[in-house]
């Protein structure tokens, strides 16, 4: 069977735990008021204490240079977009004294924009040259990488088409196409001939291999010139941005969770005697039955 409940029963109880709350809050609104005022004050003093944060933004071109360059520095073949997020890449993995790097390519404009974030505002000051200078650094050891590796295979194709030369000039001193009959002559001939040709090829091949190889040293010897020729790394623009610290936030959170705190403890302390008896019944319970 159902049972009824009556409305005015709930109403009752409403009316009860409403009227519980205000006597709450009237036995206890000196603790409250005086733990909230205690709590945020600490927390605002201790937002105040914080050094603020000065920012700073950077916009730099990087690009490669249209320059000539040999042949086996194919890797420098990259647009201003590849060249761009590459620069992203080695700013994010920096480490600067004090600062936070944070980078960001803009494809739009294709140039990357730098906020710079720190306590110190003289380190702030000084770091648009080091970031210029740590990104040319970078750029400057992937080239000497590349130029190394060039290096290494100009060598070894150099030392590839001698041998091969010098077995064609061998096969080319044993001929004699004055003997055997005509047909065989001509055979000679055109086999000569498509010799002289592969010789020729090779010596060409030789002669731009020498080339690349002096181009290669001595761009591995004057490397921070070398890499100045072919890379650009430029401060379009650079600007202090203003601080954007607000007290008025922190105000109220630090309020309102300063309440919240309060009144748990004020509940907790509420419970702490009612528990204290309970414990005291139950050991007196305890001891009546034993």
């Amino acid at each position: 069977m159902a049972q009824y409940t009556d409305p005015s029963q709930i109403q009752d109880e409403d009316n009860l735990s409403l009227l519980e709350i205000i006597r709450f809050f009237r036995l206890h609104w000196k603790f409250l008021g005086l733990t909230t005022v205690v709590l945020s004050s600490a927390a605002i003093i201790l937002f105040l204490l914080k050094p603020q944060q000065y920012q700073k933004q950077l916009t730099l071109s990087v690009k490669q240079l249209p320059v000539s360059v040999s042949s086996s520095l194919s890797f420098l073949g990259k647009d201003v977009n590849q060249t761009g997020i590459q620069a992203v890449k080695y700013l994010q993995n920096q480490q600067l004294d004090k600062i936070t790097v944070q980078p960001r390519f803009d494809a739009s404009t294709q140039q990357v924009d730098v906020t710079l974030q720190s306590k110190n505002t003289d380190a702030l000051a000084q770091s648009s040259s080091k970031i210029t200078s740590k990104l040319k650094t970078q750029f400057q050891n992937q080239i000497g990488e590349g130029i190394e590796v060039g290096l290494t295979v100009t060598e070894q194709e150099l030392k590839r088409n001698q041998q091969v030369l010098a077995q064609i000039k061998q096969q080319i001193a044993e001929f004699s196409p004055t003997s055997g009959t005509s047909s065989q002559q001509i055979q000679i001939a055109a086999r000569l001939d498509a010799l002289e040709q592969q010789r020729a090829r090779l010596e060409v091949a030789i002669v731009a291999g020498e080339v690349d190889k002096k181009y290669l040293m001595q761009a591995q010897k004057n490397l921070a010139e070398f890499t100045n020729q072919v890379m650009s790394v430029q401060i379009v623009s650079e600007s202090d941005l203003p601080l954007t610290r607000s007290i008025l936030p922190v105000v109220v959170f630090a309020i309102v969770a300063s309440f919240m705190v309060a009144v748990v403890a004020s509940i907790i302390g509420d419970q702490i005697p009612r528990l204290q008896h309970e414990l005291s019944k139950a050991k007196i319970d305890g001891s009546k039955d034993v």
